[in-house]
């Protein structure tokens, strides 16, 4: 692992069990790099205290009074404060046990399993794996703030008209899963400063979440942040989001100056190759520089999609393995040679330097 700063990890615990909340405590105490800033025992309150708070990581139990995980993690999405990295905690039992596991993995957030009822002693089983979660991805969240702090935002939050006509710098395609949203978030403010890129981002989440993602990016940074749709048309200065589920189609054809889309609903309304066949789709249409990134993220998803980009000249970077909350989605990227690992906060200079270049035409 890489040198971490100096600052600790700001925790928020977010439990209805007052021995879960007091348990935790504790054992994040023993850990230097922890600081427990507050603790909610219910939705409304852990929604209050992100606000408050701003935390780092919020460990939150799925099943609470007055908001359930889901609610909350909702509400703390539609604010403006730096968005922190949840790692929701539930017991996945009874008939309904899977549909709640992948509701919350729909979130973009971390899951991990209580191994028995609600309140339990069981949860000392699970306590060094929490206590591990945190260290990875709250390390990412403290790096990823200070780094991206120090980037001036010299871009106008609204942009007129004839900004808008400028010609392409170049298409950025994001791909990330687990663990990815306040890194796409981060990202994606660190590139305002650039004028006439677009980007293209791909969350794995359901289409409720990647609605309100949308949304809330589009209130963070100055680029005009929207959730694609059948017949949007690929802009400079836009940043579109592509809905849960969803994938992107190109309809304009090899050579147009313009790169338009449909957006084909996946059959399973699974997260399965969303993110390699919008990658394809863009490296189909967009015949300027372009550039794919991954992220965090479990599985595989992406690296094909890469494969694509690279054929066309892109840049394909993934995420430092050692930084990312998950690993397994750039990892596998790295390993099969269709990405080259670097730190989170390289990648906005990376991309820029390549679309600088007269010609797209090298490989990464």
């Amino acid at each position: 692992m890489n040198s971490q700063p100096t600052e600790k990890i700001r925790v928020l615990i977010a439990d209805d069990s007052f021995f879960i909340r007091t348990y935790l405590q504790e054992v994040l105490k023993a850990s230097e790099s922890i600081e427990v800033v507050g603790l909610a025992s219910s939705g409304i309150e852990v929604v209050e205290l992100a606000r408050k708070l701003k935390p780092h990581v919020i460990t939150m139990d799925y099943h609470m009074p007055g908001k359930n995980g889901i609610e909350a993690t909702a509400e703390i999405m539609r604010d403006d404060h730096p968005l922190p990295a949840i790692i929701m905690l539930s017991a996945f039992e009874g008939d309904d046990g899977e549909h709640v596991r992948k509701t919350l993995l729909s979130t973009g957030a971390h899951v991990i399993e209580k191994p028995s009822g609600e309140v339990s002693l069981d949860i000392e089983k699970i306590a060094r794996t929490i206590v591990q979660r945190i260290e990875e991805v709250g390390w990412t969240e403290v790096r990823m703030r200070h780094s991206f702090a120090r980037m001036k935002h010299t871009r106008e939050r609204s942009l007129n008209g004839q900004d808008r006509t400028l010609p392409f710098s170049g298409v950025v395609v994001i791909g990330a899963s687990t663990g990815g949203p306040s890194l796409v978030e981060g990202l994606i403010k660190s590139f305002d400063q650039y004028h006439g890129i677009s980007i293209v981002i791909v969350q794995h989440m359901s289409a409720y979440f990647t609605s309100l993602f949308a949304e809330r990016l589009g209130h963070v940074t100055s680029f005009r942040v929207y959730e694609a749709k059948s017949g949007d048309v690929l802009l400079p200065n836009d940043a579109l989001v592509v809905p849960g589920g969803s994938f992107l189609l190109p309809t304009s054809l090899p050579g147009s100056p313009m790169c338009s889309f449909d957006i084909i609903e996946s059959e399973t309304h699974a997260p399965e190759a969303q993110i390699d066949n919008s990658m394809r789709a863009i490296a189909a249409c967009y015949q300027g520089p372009i550039a794919g990134v991954l992220l965090s993220g479990m599985g595989n998803d992406g690296a094909v999609g890469l494969h694509a980009l690279r054929l066309r000249g892109g840049l394909c970077l993934a995420q430092d393995p050692e930084t990312a909350p998950v690993r397994s989605m750039p990892a596998h990227a790295i390993d099969s040679g269709e990405a080259v690992g670097v730190r989170i906060e390289d990648i906005p200079e990376r991309i820029m330097s390549h679309f600088r270049r007269p010609s797209p035409s090298r490989l990464a």
